[in-house]
């Protein structure tokens, strides 16, 4: 039986008869716009679980080639130049622009609305809803000094081509005038974009970012799942292990988390219930559907007193 459908029957009917009143705070909901740091105060990455065990094994991310970026318009940038002896100029500044290397990370939405509340990234970047969520406490990650970092501006008004200076003649002329346009260049997305809310991380020669003392949960989107009882095996109780789901909140579906383990069991503890009656409705439900799925004119009904 699927326990999700289990759970819109028997559970999210009545939220409050499940979870503990302490255990969700809807009072929250709607949350409010974050500002300045409070915007990165955490940090998520949507990975795979066979990509997550290896992160959470070496405790290290792994900066990407900034040229395997998925908005084109950032792979091509165009350079303008105002004098013709200035060309080779070009491939000193995609040289440079190219020899970092990028950590890309999801920041809080809102108060509410976490990094890992985001449905397009699971599907995106987490096998579909599959994977696996890190959750990150930004003053916590140690960021070499040898990075640059910063959350991305979204906007329709992307350059097509930034003009250089005549004065830029040489390699360290062009290194002076990539770290002058550095945000528009580097920190900068077209609005199509904007749901990704990414924080990015640039270094030229950092290969790892050492996140060992930084990881504050794990997320995924099952509690029961082959994943989940993987993950909770592999990070044991080092930090907390939840599902993100979606709750019913005067009808609108409105995302929260809750430890998997807790989860797990007061949804076993539903079903054992004798008092539960709505999962042998369910049952029987699904037989009346399997016995008289072909004819379409016969109603799909339970009898008056089923029990």
């Amino acid at each position: 039986m699927n326990n999700m459908n289990f759970l819109y029957i028997d559970i999210n009917t009545n939220l409050n008869q499940f979870f503990d009143k302490t255990d969700i705070d809807y009072s929250a909901y709607p949350g409010h716009a974050l500002d300045g740091k409070n915007r990165y105060k955490r940090l998520y990455h949507f990975t795979s679980f066979d990509s997550f065990q290896k992160i959470w094994n070496s405790k290290n991310l792994k900066f990407s080639n900034a040229q395997n970026v998925n908005d084109s318009l950032e792979k091509h940038c165009l350079w303008s130049v105002p004098n013709f002896r200035q060309l080779p100029i070009v491939e000193a500044l995609s040289m440079q622009r190219w020899a970092y290397k990028q950590i890309s990370l999801t920041m809080d939405y809102d108060s509410y609305i976490k990094g890992c509340m985001s449905a397009a990234m699971w599907g995106y970047y987490a096998e579909k809803g599959n994977g696996v969520c890190i959750e990150f406490d930004f003053e916590k990650l140690e960021i070499p000094a040898t990075c640059i970092f910063s959350p991305i501006k979204y906007t329709d008004e992307i350059p097509y081509s930034y003009t250089i200076p005549e004065s830029v003649i040489t390699q360290n002329k062009v290194a002076d005038f990539l770290c002058q346009i550095r945000q528009e260049l580097f920190f900068t997305k077209h609005i199509s974009w904007k749901g990704e809310n990414e924080f990015r991380i640039l270094s030229k020669i950092d290969k790892y970012l050492n996140i060992k003392n930084a990881i504050s949960a794990i997320y995924l989107t099952s509690y029961d799942s082959e994943v989940c009882l993987k993950v909770e095996n592999l990070v044991k109780d080092d930090v907390p292990v939840k599902c993100v789901f979606y709750t019913n909140l005067a009808n609108r579906a409105v995302p929260a988390s809750y430890d998997t383990k807790v989860f797990r069991r007061k949804v076993e503890h539903c079903k054992k219930d004798p008092k539960n009656c709505l999962s042998k409705l369910q049952a029987m439900s699904y037989e009346i559907y399997q016995k008289n799925c072909d004819d379409w004119d016969k109603p799909l009904l339970l009898p008056n007193n089923p029990l």
